[in-house]
């Protein structure tokens, strides 16, 4: 806090309201009042010059405070700024990490598809195959079983034809 000053005032007033007549008297007494009076006024301009130096530290040291705080609030947001860039570039960062992240995953289950469908397509060869497979085996036992009827006919025949020429006692050839 700055000092408050004093108030100067002239010990000649005090006198002259008393009211003194004598000239001799009246003459020291306004000798000592100059003289307290001067007293009085280098001590009021000792106290003034004081409170103005104390006035100026404050002063100067309120500025320098300011400064500081200037100083501080530019620096704070210096480092406000600095983080914002930051965040944001680590933001920046983990968004490419996800967009990688994805990508991969997406390349991923592309390639999972593509497996599912040439295995899908594996398998509908193999039935497919296998269904030929079963449709020749089946064909081929229709055809063994045709064969084989047919060898009987044919046996069949013969023993008849063996059996008829042996029972009329003809000599006729079998087909």
């Amino acid at each position: 806090t700055i000092p408050s000053q004093p108030v100067y005032r002239s010990p000649v007033g005090a006198i002259e309201e008393i009211g003194w007549r004598s000239s001799k008297l009246s003459y020291v007494a306004m000798l000592i009042a100059a003289i307290i009076s001067i007293g009085m006024y280098l001590n009021y301009a000792k106290h003034k010059k004081e409170v103005g130096v104390v006035s100026e530290v404050i002063i100067n040291d309120a500025q320098r405070v300011d400064n500081e705080r200037v100083y501080i609030d530019r620096s704070m947001d210096n480092q406000e700024r600095q983080t914002d860039i930051q965040r944001e570039a680590v933001e920046r960062a983990a968004e490419r990490a996800r967009a990688e992240q994805d990508r991969l995953a997406f390349e991923t289950e592309a390639r999972i598809a593509q497996q599912n469908e040439r295995l899908r397509l594996q398998r509908e060869q193999q039935e497919f195959t296998m269904q030929q497979r079963l449709n020749a085996e089946q064909r081929l036992q229709e055809d063994r079983a045709r064969l084989l009827a047919q060898d009987r006919l044919e046996r069949d025949r013969r023993e008849l034809c063996r059996l008829e020429r042996y029972r009329y006692n003809r000599t006729f050839s079998c087909p």
